[in-house]
């Protein structure tokens, strides 16, 4: 399953016009001029889906239409073309909702956006009993796109190593991986190949280091 199709209208570069993105499958690509909505559509994405990750603030308001226009973010998935290469969310809904054939709407998600203490805010409208099962991973470069991304990174792998906590244990404590990291880190800096290039050559891996490192 994968993001087919995404409409704009009444946000940044869809203001004056909607904003129509058809997505031909699971890997696509946006190449566009400044100024041609790229942006639009990133964020109309973020907008569009409930629950994401990580929460960024809303943008200003002023990036809405005309109030009396139209100002919306509709969203299309669709199952794999082929039915043996389809994914476990799109199986999931498969199961839930009765079979549906290969390359047909898996589901859609609607949002309305509005003005609200000069930000914009999305309403879900009418859309699949399935929107919730969604999760959206944005990771917008404003500045340096490689120092963006890495910060992003870690808080990513941070957050899936305490879902994955939640799940096996109940709990969101990454305390115990801490811990073993540390002795990992504290055998590791005694390692000959470490040794060899240690004080004498200008590294040292120090507590705080081991510390940075575990967390």
């Amino acid at each position: 399953m994968h993001l087919s199709k995404l409409t704009v209208r009444g946000f940044r570069a869809s203001a004056e016009a909607k904003i129509e993105v058809d997505l031909p499958g699971r890997f696509s690509v946006l190449v566009g001029a400044n100024a041609a909505g790229k942006t639009t559509v990133g964020d109309a994405l973020y907008l569009g889906h409930a629950k994401t990750f990580p929460r960024l603030s809303p943008p200003s308001a002023a990036m809405l239409g005309a109030r009396t226009g139209t100002r919306a973010v509709d969203i299309e998935y669709r199952y794999a073309s082929v039915d043996d290469e389809e994914g476990p969310l799109g199986v999931q809904i498969q199961e839930q909702s009765g079979l549906a054939p290969a390359g047909a709407i898996a589901a859609t998600l609607s949002r309305t956006l509005y003005r609200d203490l000069g930000v914009v805010r999305a309403r879900k409208g009418d859309e699949s009993e399935h929107a919730d099962a969604f999760r959206l991973i944005y990771l917008p470069a404003h500045r340096n796109p490689l120092d963006e991304l890495a910060r992003r990174e870690v808080r990513i792998l941070v957050e899936l190593l305490r879902a994955q906590q939640q799940a096996d244990a109940g709990n969101r404590s990454l305390q115990a991986l801490r811990t073993r990291a540390g002795t990992l880190l504290d055998t590791l800096s005694t390692d000959p190949l470490i040794a060899a290039v240690g004080p004498d050559r200008g590294f040292l891996l120090t507590s705080d280091h081991r510390n940075s490192l575990g967390r």
